[in-house]
């Protein structure tokens, strides 16, 4: 495997028009794009989400049930590809990080929750945020940053489906408005890159659709029972940029463990 450095401030900014905005109803941004402009190569996926009140856009947000993102057709996800981790999320909670080999990391990045109160500690919770390979499933495991004494520690399954990913976010209690429950507040991850053995943990669709733009979409299904459903794109070039003669040709780093295009 190989890391490679990934322009993703430059597709970020390129992307920027599919890149779902805050509207007056909406509940969410959600960005979730790519680390590569390649068909059929492996990448890495980034996801940014900010969640919001659209009533109250400095209060607590609502607290989201389900998160579905169904990748633009044609792409694939192989969790046989990294090694598994077969810890429990009671391991991780008792053991932290060192639950799972090191090997089956596939990414990470930060996660910020808000209660509602800063009564006790903080309102909103800084965490930092790990995901390892499992049997079609990705764990996010994560620990908190800005709390007192040992960080409170939370493990997670998102389900591999055929091109999809799927995280289920449990029911905590917490102060309102708008609803009784922890509200996720920012997300800011990343998939890494991963190959083996010629195969790809993820792979982009086989070709560019028409238009140079492929399609993400994100379904969030709130605890009120709110649906809401947003796009996010990401540039597709069929060939390499043409490159005048005599310009360099831009090199990797030495080949470590994963490549990625952004770390939290």
């Amino acid at each position: 495997m190989r890391r490679g450095v990934m322009a993703v401030t430059v597709m970020m900014a390129v992307a920027a028009p599919a890149i779902a905005a805050a509207q007056s109803d909406s509940r969410q941004t959600f960005a979730d794009i790519f680390t590569t402009t390649a068909p059929a190569s492996a990448t890495g996926l980034r996801l940014e989400i900010d969640y919001r009140d659209p009533a109250n856009p400095g209060g607590k947000p609502y607290a989201v049930a389900r998160i579905l993102q169904a990748l633009h057709p044609g792409t694939r996800i192989d969790t046989a590809v990294p090694p598994r981790c077969a810890a429990s999320n009671e391991q991780l909670m008792a053991h932290g990080a060192a639950a799972c080999p090191p090997e089956t990391r596939v990414g990470g990045g930060e996660l910020s929750v808000d209660t509602g109160s800063d009564v006790p500690g903080p309102r909103v919770i800084e965490n930092r945020v790990t995901f390892f390979n499992a049997d079609d499933e990705i764990i996010l495991f994560t620990e908190s940053t800005n709390t007192s004494g040992a960080p409170i520690r939370t493990a997670g399954r998102t389900a591999v489906g055929d091109g999809s990913l799927t995280s289920t976010v449990p029911p905590v209690p917490a102060a309102p408005p708008p609803d009784p429950f922890l509200a996720i507040l920012r997300v800011r991850v990343m998939l890494e890159s991963y190959e083996r053995n010629g195969r790809a943990f993820i792979t982009t669709p086989p070709e560019c659709p028409p238009g140079g733009m492929w399609t993400n979409r994100g379904t969030f299904t709130y605890r009120d029972g709110v649906e809401q459903t947003v796009a996010s794109g990401t540039p597709c070039a069929a060939t390499p940029p043409e490159r005048r003669e005599g310009e360099a040709v831009p090199t990797e780093p030495p080949p470590p463990r994963c490549r990625g295009g952004w770390v939290g």
